[in-house]
């Protein structure tokens, strides 16, 4: 008997990467905020910088999410992430680096530097789940993809 079902990394992978590269962004228009450093997370409203989302924004429910939370979540996911694969992740979607210049920088060999993003992806998955669940999100979103 398995403690814990089985994922499918690729495809558990492949949901972060839309969730970071797709949703967040839409999370942040409709919230009104912007991330501005995840090295210490802060969210920018309208001109001024803050370690959440701030209360005027804790109404935005669409589609049953809240916005703010999730925001948080998926902020208090990337902190949570130990070193080194917290800067992988960040390089990799919350700058603008293309590939060369992110593997350059991160002074990893092209394989290396892969298999610490695709261990941070699903080091993600699994955070995010537990921090939405902290915050008390009204909907709870599993990245995983389980084998059957």
């Amino acid at each position: 008997m398995e403690l814990l079902r089985e994922i499918d990394e690729k495809e558990t992978c492949k949901n972060v990467r839309k969730l970071l590269k797709k949703d967040l962004k839409r999370l942040q228009f409709m919230a009104g905020v912007k991330l501005v450093n995840l090295s210490s997370p802060t969210l920018d409203q309208a001109g001024g910088s803050h370690t959440n989302t701030g209360n005027h924004n804790e109404d935005k429910v669409i589609n049953g999410i809240d916005v703010s939370i999730e925001i948080d979540a998926i902020v208090k996911t990337v902190q949570g992430i130990p070193e080194p694969y917290r800067t992988v992740l960040v390089d990799r979607y919350f700058t603008e680096k293309g590939y060369r210049e992110r593997i350059s920088r991160s002074r990893y060999e092209q394989n290396v530097y892969y298999k610490r993003l695709h261990a941070a992806e699903i080091a993600f998955a699994d955070l995010f789940e537990y921090w939405q669940r902290k915050l008390h999100c009204s909907k709870i979103i599993d990245l995983h993809v389980y084998k059957d």
